[in-house]
């Protein structure tokens, strides 16, 4: 299971996903820290459910192994996008023109 929020503004869609376990942590790397906190911390959906909501949204904003590796396999991002923080996996996603 993946914690899920989304966001909208006017004409965006913010999608914040997280993996479960990592919920209420931080991760900390040189000067930067990673906290999955309540930004994050939504609704928990499989990775079916979260399918549907990532063709929807304009920006992605994934922490965690299984959330950033759902963006790989749905070809949003490449491998080498991914971003460490403190050993966890982070990336945001602008999506252009939907």
């Amino acid at each position: 299971m993946i914690w899920c929020k989304t966001y909208t503004h006017e004409n965006e869609i913010v999608l914040a996903i997280a993996d479960k376990d990592l919920m209420d942590k931080t991760f900390e790397e040189g000067e930067k820290i990673l906290t999955i906190g309540s930004f994050y911390k939504g609704e928990l959906k499989t990775k079916e459910a979260l399918i549907e909501l990532l063709n929807k949204a304009t920006i992605i904003n994934a922490v965690g192994l299984k959330s950033t590796s759902l963006l790989v396999e749905q070809k949003l991002i490449s491998q080498e996008h991914i971003q460490k923080i403190g050993g966890i996996s982070h990336i945001q996603l602008l999506i252009q023109s939907k």
